[in-house]
């Protein structure tokens, strides 16, 4: 039974390895061959389908205050402090940085929207970004502050008096070339020049800061990703083929059941007869 035991594991090995080589290969040539996918507002409108890891940057802890419900996006922040929220993989058309968000800031609370950052978890964050303040009913634009103080603090930009409560709707376009920036509340236009902003480390074009409860209803805006299967990775991939299997057109279910599954099974009737001191 011994003999019969290596033999079988020696099998198990080589064949699990030979596969899962020969299917890592061919994945990796098709996700290669793959031409990355735009999605515009269907994609971000908050459905049922919508993946967190598409549309959020999930290396940053906000995304953990977030929750996906009837289509909606609520983000609960914790009792004390704020949290950070950021789309990726947004794209400019034509230069130009657009994103119009539809939210519900019921009761009338303060949030920022992030138009342009390059956070860091190691660093203070660079900002540039449409803040409003509902003890004052004013909106501000505000350029690049390291700390929460300095928010408050910092030279404003732009001022806009306005009351953000209830559903709005919400627009920036910014181009970096002209350093025009035009921010569209319910359709009133604002314009600002930009002129000593620099995009060189500049990582995410869309987010949104909360104290409080907040709503984001849709975010419309051009999104750029290559879909990828869970099975990207070598190990991985052997998992699938031992545990279950992968996509039919990679390696058939009926070769799976004759080349790795009736083979499983042997080996683990021979290991409990071995176990049991059959020989």
């Amino acid at each position: 039974m011994y003999k019969i035991v290596i033999l079988l594991l020696t099998y198990f090995f080589i064949v699990s390895l030979s596969l899962t080589f020969v299917i890592s290969e061919r994945y990796n040539e098709d996700i290669d061959s793959l031409i990355p996918l735009t999605y515009t507002s269907d994609y971000v409108d908050f459905s049922g389908s919508t993946n967190f890891d598409d549309i959020l940057d999930t290396s940053f802890l906000g995304a953990n205050y977030c929750e996906i419900n009837a289509n909606k996006l609520y983000i609960t922040p914790p009792l004390v402090g704020d949290i950070s929220v950021y789309f990726k993989g947004v794209q400019n058309t034509n230069g130009v940085y657009t994103v119009t968000y539809n939210i519900t800031n019921t009761p009338d609370k303060n949030f920022d929207i992030i138009i342009a950052s390059a956070p860091s978890k190691i660093s203070p964050p660079k900002f540039l970004f449409f803040t409003y303040n509902a003890v004052d009913d004013n909106a501000y634009i505000i350029y690049d502050y390291p700390d929460v103080l300095r928010k408050y603090l910092a030279k404003k930009l732009y001022i806009i008096p306005v009351v953000l409560s209830d559903t709005h709707i919400i627009k920036t376009e910014l181009n970096f070339v002209s350093g025009e920036l035009n921010v569209y509340i319910d359709d009133v236009k604002y314009t600002i020049y930009i002129t000593d902003y620099d995009n060189i480390d500049i990582t995410h074009y869309a987010g949104i800061i909360a104290t409080d409860d907040l709503i984001i209803n849709s975010v419309d805006t051009n999104l750029k990703y290559t879909n990828e299967e869970d099975y990207s990775s070598f190990i991985s991939i052997m998992a699938y083929l031992i545990a279950w299997t992968v996509d039919e057109k990679y390696f058939p279910w009926m070769f799976n059941i004759i080349l790795i599954k009736l083979p499983g099974i042997a080996l683990v009737i021979a290991l409990a007869f071995w176990g049991r001191g059959t020989s």
